[in-house]
């Protein structure tokens, strides 16, 4: 049964991943999507327009409270901080664990550079984000994910 539905999974994963590239890059219009690395760990995507670079979407996972968080992660044409991130899925507890797919909570991670470990704290400084009494393992799930894609940039593209 796995060879039979394995066309329509990834299909749903390429219209999940073409929702996730829309929401951090802007609408469709003419953007090109280059597959630049993928193994069992993480994809690698190189977005331009018309030429013009826009930018690294890198898709990660991190364990969280009840499975892997999965996430995209897009980076500048530079590769130095990250201009978005997306929640692709999780299994985290509704009304406890769901706010990571908030707005909230994710655009703590706009303008981080790519050169830190980003972590949680009760009074978020400079690469870090806010903790969430009683989701701990959501948010490290989250953070896990998302330095997993900062890391994977580095080792497959290059240093800023």
């Amino acid at each position: 049964t796995d060879q039979v539905l394995e066309p329509y999974i990834e299909a749903q994963r390429l219209e999940v991943f073409d929702a996730a590239i829309e929401e951090l890059f802007g609408p469709p219009e003419r953007k090109d999507v280059e597959f630049v690395h993928e193994d069992d760990d993480v994809t690698i995507l190189r977005v331009a327009r018309d030429g013009e670079l826009l930018g690294y979407a890198v898709e990660a996972a991190g364990s969280g409270y009840n499975a892997p968080i999965e996430v995209m992660v897009s980076f500048s044409p530079d590769r130095s901080e990250i201009t978005g991130m997306v929640v692709l899925g999780h299994d985290e507890t509704p009304g406890i664990g769901d706010f990571i797919e908030k707005e909230d909570f994710r655009k703590q991670f706009v303008g981080m550079p790519v050169s830190v470990t980003i972590q949680d704290s009760d009074d978020p400084g400079e690469s870090e984000v806010e903790a969430v009494s009683g989701a701990t393992a959501t948010v490290r799930g989250a953070l896990r994910a998302v330095n997993r894609a900062m890391d994977a940039l580095v080792e497959h593209v290059g240093e800023a």
